[in-house]
């Protein structure tokens, strides 16, 4: 992830994973925007759609 998205390449850990997540300074020097779609919302829907819930 760090080769291909430089805005994450001072991430540390596996925070890279969801940099949403990241609070206080950490995540006030990160260029990185927030998630459009919310994916337990998303799952959930979709399961509910298909009838798997």
């Amino acid at each position: 992830v760090r080769r291909w998205v430089p805005e994450l390449a001072e991430v540390e850990g596996s925070a890279i994973h969801e940099p949403w997540k990241l609070q206080g300074l950490d995540r006030a020097g990160l260029d990185y925007p927030d998630p459009v779609v919310d994916l337990a919302e998303a799952r959930s829907r979709f399961e509910r759609a298909r009838g798997l819930d």
